[in-house]
C-alpha cells in the first residue's frame, strides 16, 4: 500500500505514530504498516490512509482524550 505524494510527513508535523522496533535491521517501522501513521488536524486526529483504501477519512476524536485512551489499553495489556 502507498500514501499519494501530497501525503509525505513533512517537518514540524503534529503526528501520532505506531512504530515497532526491528531488532535485526536496528530500525522502526510504521505498526500496522501505513495504518500506523496519523496527523493531527485542528486538535483531531486523522488517519492516513493508504491510496488503495479509499472513502473518507473519518477524525478520531481529540488528540488528549485519544492518547488517554491508548495509555488506558496499554495499561490492560499484561
Amino acid at each position: 500500500m502507498a500514501f499519494p505524494n501530497h501525503a509525505d510527513l513533512v517537518p514540524r508535523e503534529e503526528v501520532v505514530l505506531f512504530l515497532s522496533f526491528d531488532e535485526r535491521d536496528k530500525a522502526y517501522y510504521f505498526s500496522g504498516g501505513p495504518f500506523g501513521v496519523h496527523r493531527v488536524r485542528g486538535g483531531e486526529v486523522i488517519p492516513m490512509a493508504p491510496e488503495t483504501e479509499g472513502g473518507p477519512v473519518r477524525s478520531l476524536g481529540l488528540l488528549e482524550p485519544f492518547l488517554a485512551r491508548l495509555q488506558s489499553a496499554v495499561k490492560k495489556t499484561p
